[in-house]
């Protein structure tokens, strides 16, 4: 065999190599991406522990959206699950759509349906409710209650869900928190900037 017949040999070779490597990393990359948005595989993700909560005390509307949290919580399910298959910021996607499981729909002044997606219409639609509170108006927060956080704060602009006080700090629950649904502690006098809250009913 010529020099240059193994030469064409071994670009060969080379090439199929080459092809069959970046063949196996795509389909490694692709394997990943699939496992990370599969719900279970958030268990890896250190989401906080819902808290103990009784409803007994709650109103029926309350009581419903602790349970539906809880729930959710249990199972959270990708972002475009909760904004009718949008792919965009959810949090207030995730509001809207316990809302509307608990039997509170929301109604987004543009086109009539349950789901607002953004953090400025939610606030304006519980305005014009006259069940939003400023941050100075001494309002005193209920389980299923939501928070609006200020540009500035440790969450930026966003909204959750209030659960109850421990230890001086707001339980909270929201979606599109690290890209999944998570309880936190937010210290109101250390964390940032808050706007305001929004009575669930």
């Amino acid at each position: 065999m010529g020099n240059g017949q193994q030469d064409r040999s071994s670009w060969s070779e080379l090439i199929i190599f080459s092809v069959a490597i970046v063949l196996i990393l795509v389909g490694v990359c692709l394997y990943i991406s699939t496992t990370l948005r599969r719900p279970e595989s958030l268990s890896m993700v250190d989401r906080g522990s819902f808290p103990d909560l009784s409803t007994k005390e709650l109103s029926p509307l309350r009581a419903k959206v602790v349970g539906i949290l809880s729930q959710q919580f249990a199972k959270p399910q990708p972002g475009t699950y909760y904004s009718q298959g949008e792919k965009q910021s959810w949090c207030v996607n995730f509001v809207s759509w316990v809302a509307h499981e608990a039997g509170a729909s929301l109604t987004n002044p543009h086109n009539g349906g349950w789901r607002i997606s953004g953090v400025r219409s939610l606030e304006a639609y519980y305005r014009a409710a006259g069940r939003f509170h400023d941050r100075g108006d001494n309002y005193h927060l209920q389980p299923g209650d939501l928070i609006f956080y200020d540009k500035g704060s440790q969450r930026d602009e966003h909204v959750n869900f209030f659960l109850k006080y421990d230890k001086g700090k707001a339980v909270t629950i929201g979606g599109d928190e690290g890209d999944t649904i998570m309880v936190q502690r937010f210290d109101f006098g250390n964390d940032g900037p808050i706007k305001g809250f929004a009575a669930l009913e």
